[in-house]
């Protein structure tokens, strides 16, 4: 849901993310009224479109200044969409394995994404232009990696102040991490664990 809660986003196992937008909602009498319509459909690469998602894709959420949508994917990238557009903007690529989860900082241009190898990885998409080749594709590495979970990824949260974030994997293991001293160069691993 977007910020303004005017655009609600899904995604699909059939490469796609669609933008709808939500029956309008009278908050004095509790009514909801009208109906949501589906205002846009992103395609991935199995429908024609070479710079979607060639698989399923996990997740997607709006930047918090609602300008982009984010999309994590089977495909093992990670997707920055123009949603006015449906046009990619970007496309991350550093994980081996399918994506599982991501979460979006509230305030600092932080992505971060997790995968079925149990690798956690964040991104500075705050920093306009990232380094891209001709097709959009970010080359550059992550602002760090981690991949000490021992199972899948299951979830990604970053706290409301956008200083810490939280992985969960499918074993139930749960780390805390400190962005802040992780993108000092103080190290790698979770502040608890």
């Amino acid at each position: 849901l977007s910020q303004e809660c005017d655009l609600l986003a899904s995604c699909s196992d059939d490469c796609s993310l669609r933008l709808w937008k939500p029956p309008d909602y009278d908050n004095a009498n509790r009514v909801v009224r009208g109906k949501g319509a589906c205002l846009t459909v992103m395609r991935g690469s199995m429908h024609g479109y070479k710079f979607g998602h060639s698989e399923a894709v996990t997740q997607c959420d709006f930047t918090p200044d609602g300008v982009s949508l984010i999309s994590a994917s089977d495909d093992t990238t990670v997707k920055i969409w123009d949603h006015r557009t449906g046009q990619v903007r970007r496309t991350l690529v550093a994980h081996k394995a399918w994506l599982t989860c991501m979460a979006v900082s509230p305030f600092n241009g932080l992505l971060v994404s997790g995968s079925d190898d149990g690798a956690v990885r964040s991104w500075d998409i705050g920093v306009d232009p990232l380094p891209t080749d001709k097709t959009g594709v970010v080359r550059g590495e992550p602002i760090w990696v981690d991949a000490h979970h021992s199972a899948p990824l299951m979830c990604l949260a970053v706290s409301h102040d956008g200083r810490f974030g939280i992985s969960a994997d499918a074993e139930g293991s749960l780390k805390v991490w400190h962005f802040e001293t992780l993108g000092a160069g103080f190290g790698s691993g979770a502040l608890y664990a």
